[in-house]
């Protein structure tokens, strides 16, 4: 079947074509012909193609699937060494010549004269006769050199003087600050009749080498008594990673002592409940167009809740639509509820409702409950008993799953904690819930932030920022709610193209980098089709996925605009920076600087920094290049 020409590039397979040249350069432009009232103007981007009219193609299904990496890992570094740019697109003609194809608008090649269906035949007097070739030689040359390239002009030979440029120009990162540490001790614990109870000691932590064991009932840290976990979190925190306190415990009938020495939090084992022991792929996901969400509310004989607060105001934080934008019960300005900010996500697909039930009074301290292991549901065993027999035995029927507001601020826990905002599962007699706790934020209301987060686990996401206690490992920062994003004084920002795909309120075009096209992409903001999802290898285990963020809604605040390249290697994504500081401050740095086209970049290639070769090894070359943000939004590559 004949196969129509394709006017269109963008992934380029040519190895010439790659970041633009120097800022300060421009080319000499001929003066604009006159078009004659008859003319039609031609459409500069008439042959750009669409999500709609992208030349697609389907993944193909592997038959050796390669296994997992362990959750979290370090992802593997891509080392680039400086390659010169020339600014041309070379592909071999029917003769087996190097062909110039296409000229980089801004590049080296096109300002010091080189043209058009120019024939290369030597670059430093190398011969070139391939891209591949052409690459090798490039490799040899520095960037900001002069290099001679021969070519054959129509019939007669030509020389050209062409000062390369450099394929990127990464910012440098400033010194990393030292390493910020919690001490721990590395215990869960339950009040006991003269101390805390151990109910957990985590292996390689301080308490397990000083040979304390579940069961022992602390008594004091450095003589000072310790009756409950809170005086415990505030004695320890207040110390500093590597000092050694003395433990009063008793075993048994005995009593006796030992000297602990505190380490950081990098020293434990343990993992978040968010955490997905078997790998990042296979998750369930929430795929109802309705979760219908419960709200227990407790408070506690030494902390009640907020009176100024009433339901009726929780109800429009939570569950209103398009009219939470002004302030909420203690003055606080508000940008939208928790349903407003994720039906912006899901583009309408997902609605939030649900009932703010009546305060429960549970019948201890807040500070008398469990910590860890079972202890921890003891609260909320008391609180549904407590509303059901209130409310009726039907009173939970119907709902999705629960969401605990607890009276008070923030408590001062470690992570793991039972207030420590998080998403877990408690059984209630034959019934499993899903559940997560927040605060009810004490003197002002509670902001949706840290609530959209948490939700957001009830939909079956993970935790996408870089846990403190595995330093190597790449987070999302603020460029997705399930990171950082959330932590913006209640108007959290977009989850990310990669959450927004696995909910499936967005179906990615899917490209095959070796078939050449030009592309472009309006704001992903908004739309359920607005992306790419470019192959770095055919079965889809590694892959590209490329949105366009701009400010608006829930992201008006954004650090900058512009095309977002997120890589997903088993099954986890990670963010390309286009100023090409890899590893985990690379998020996190120069914000305004992360989204392509910049002064960094504005190509992303095998050949740039970052460089778009497969982690995994091997796949397919993917040369996304000529990256522009027009005035209107939209990006073109």
């Amino acid at each position: 079947m004949h196969r129509p020409r394709l006017l269109a590039l963008v992934l380029l397979v040519a190895l010439g074509w790659m970041s633009s040249a120097q800022e300060t350069t421009k080319p000499v432009l001929p003066a604009r012909p006159e078009v004659k009232a008859a003319e039609k103007a031609v459409d500069p981007l008439a042959e750009y193609r669409t999500v709609d009219s992208a030349i697609t193609t389907r993944i193909a299904r592997s038959v050796n699937p390669t296994p997992e990496r362990p959750v979290e890992q370090p992802r593997p570094k891509i080392e680039n060494k400086p390659v010169a740019f020339l600014g041309l697109q070379a592909l071999a003609d029917g003769r087996g010549r190097l062909k110039v194809a296409d000229l980089h608008p801004n590049g080296p090649a096109v300002r010091d004269g080189l043209r058009l269906g120019d024939i290369l035949l030597r670059i430093d007097d190398q011969p070139v006769k391939s891209p591949e070739n052409l690459h090798a030689v490039l490799g040899k040359i520095k960037p900001e050199s002069i290099c001679k390239v021969e070519v054959l002009r129509g019939d007669k030979p030509a020389t050209v003087q062409i000062k390369t440029a450099a394929v990127s120009r990464p910012l440098e990162a400033p010194p990393a600050p030292p390493p910020q540490q919690r001490v721990v001790l590395g215990v869960a614990t339950r009040p006991a009749k003269d101390g805390l109870e151990l109910i957990e000691v985590r292996t390689q932590t301080p308490a397990a080498t000083a040979g304390l064991k579940v069961g022992d009932i602390l008594l004091k840290i450095d003589g000072k008594a310790i009756k409950t976990s809170q005086e415990l979190v505030s004695t320890v925190t207040a110390k500093k990673v590597g000092d050694t306190i003395t433990v009063t415990y008793k075993r048994g009938d005995k009593e006796a002592e030992v000297k602990v020495k505190l380490a950081g939090d990098g020293g434990t084992t343990t993992t978040s409940a968010n955490q997905n022991p078997r790998g990042w792929t296979g998750r369930r996901y929430f795929s109802k167009n309705t979760y219908r969400l419960a709200v227990v509310c407790i408070e506690f004989p030494d902390v009640p809740h907020n009176e100024k607060i009433t339901k009726r105001d929780w109800d429009w934080a939570l569950f209103s639509k398009g009219i939470y934008n002004d302030k909420n019960a203690s003055g606080r300005p508000v940008y939208g509820s928790l349903n407003d900010f994720w039906s912006e996500q899901s583009c309408g697909q997902l609605t939030i409702t649900g009932k703010v039930f009546d305060w429960i009074k549970v019948s201890k301290k807040r500070e008398e409950y469990g910590a860890q292991g079972r202890a921890r549901h003891e609260m909320f065993t008391e609180a549904v008993d407590a509303l059901l027999a209130r409310d009726g035995k039907n009173a939970l029927n119907n709902f999705d799953g629960i969401f605990f507001m607890h009276a008070g601020d923030r408590v001062r826990t470690q992570r793991g904690g039972l207030f420590w905002p998080h998403k877990s599962t408690f059984a209630y007699k034959n019934q499993r819930w899903n559940y997560f706790i927040c605060p009810e934020g004490g003197r002002t209301q509670a902001n949706i932030s840290v609530i959209a987060h948490e939700f957001g686990h009830m939909l079956g996401l993970p935790d996408l920022y870089a846990p403190p206690e595995r330093p190597g490992v790449e987070g999302l920062s603020i460029w997705c709610t399930m990171a950082n994003g959330h932590g913006n004084a209640g108007r959290p920002r977009h989850v990310c193209a990669w959450v927004k795909e696995q909910l499936g309120w967005l179906k990615p075009a899917v490209i095959d980098p070796t078939v050449k096209q030009k592309l472009i992409l309006a704001p992903v903001n908004g739309s359920t089709r607005e992306c790419y999802k470019v192959l770095l290898h055919p079965d889809g285990s590694e892959y590209l996925l490329l949105e366009n963020r701009v400010r608006k809604g829930f992201d008006v605040d954004l650090p900058a605009e512009g095309l977002l390249i997120w890589r997903v290697h088993n099954g986890r994504p990670v963010l390309e920076e286009s100023h090409g500081i890899e590893g985990p401050r690379g998020p996190t740095l120069f914000r305004e600087v992360v989204p392509f086209p910049s002064k960094s970049n504005d190509s992303f290639t095998p050949f740039t920094q970052p460089s778009s070769r497969s982690l995994k090894g091997g796949g397919l070359p993917v040369h996304i290049s000529n990256i522009k943000k027009l005035p209107d939004g939209r990006i073109t590559f």
